[in-house]
């Protein structure tokens, strides 16, 4: 399964500005959800394309950055980035192996069309968060089992089960 993602949507569903300016407010949000996207690649090998609106000059075609399983598009005017990503679904040889994350009622519904599936902004971040969360927990577990005891705990396992002749 890929991730094509409606990128603006997804940070306007969750962007609580805080007394920010809505710019300063995005850009934290975009930086965060970059590094779940990033840490959700490693953990399930899912590819992911975030699709951003460019209010740069038209002209030439999209641009492209890129980061471990993580592809991040700009749309150009007059494209918008659900041109984009509608184009993406379309073009697709496997669109029923696509997840698009949108909110919006008009693409969702083309892309669902196409055979991708569809899944809502503030839906997808929660379980983005949700896992993330999850991992952290269990890192924390595994770490725990991993230390060796402390002297406390070994004199405890000691008095329990140790050799009463010694």
């Amino acid at each position: 399964m890929s991730l094509i993602i409606d990128a603006y949507n997804v940070l306007f569903a969750i962007t609580h500005h805080g007394g920010k300016p809505i710019g300063d407010a995005i850009e934290e949000a975009r930086t965060r959800l970059i590094e779940k996207l990033v840490r959700h690649h490693q953990e399930t090998g899912e590819d992911v394309t975030l699709v951003f609106d460019s209010h740069q000059p038209a002209g030439g075609a999209s641009r492209q950055e890129s980061l471990p399983g993580v592809y991040i598009r700009y749309s150009h005017p007059p494209r918008t980035a659900d041109d984009d990503i509608l184009r993406l679904v379309e073009t697709s040889t496997g669109p029923q192996h696509l997840r698009v994350v949108t909110s919006d009622r008009a693409l969702g519904r083309a892309c669902s069309k196409a055979g991708a599936e569809v899944v809502g902004a503030m839906t997808f971040y929660n379980d983005l968060t949700l896992r993330g969360r999850k991992a952290d927990e269990d890192g924390k577990e595994q770490q725990l089992k991993n230390e060796p005891p402390s002297a406390d705990e070994v004199r405890e396992w000691l008095e329990l089960f140790g050799d009463d002749k010694a």
